[in-house]
């Protein structure tokens, strides 16, 4: 994980991913911490969003995701994710996201 960006669960607050984790704040930490143990950088570019209707506060993102590893080299990979939006603190937040990553 980045030192100068310290790793939180912001933007995406715990109670959008205990419903598919079914894990508590500290264990959502701990594997997103773990998802940097091998990368150095990761960047997101979603190409396409989906709304699932007029007015929709859920939607369907799609794009790639490019990593850097510690150990040198790079990769892309297809990335989408579901995400439900809701006001919250004057803005939009999320309130669910869930991943879909191409392993392949």
């Amino acid at each position: 994980m980045p030192s100068s960006n310290p790793l939180t669960l912001s933007p995406i607050p715990p109670h959008a991913l205990r419903p598919q984790l079914n894990a508590s704040a500290a264990e959502i930490l701990s594997l997103r911490h773990g998802m940097w143990t091998a990368i150095t950088s990761r960047s997101h570019s979603p190409t396409k969003i989906f709304p699932f209707g007029p007015n929709s506060t859920e939607v369907m993102i799609y794009g790639t995701v490019e990593f850097v590893f510690k150990e040198g080299g790079q990769a892309s990979k297809d990335w989408a994710a579901r995400a439900e939006l809701v006001k919250a603190d004057g803005g939009w937040k999320l309130g669910f996201y869930q991943v879909y990553l191409d392993t392949k």
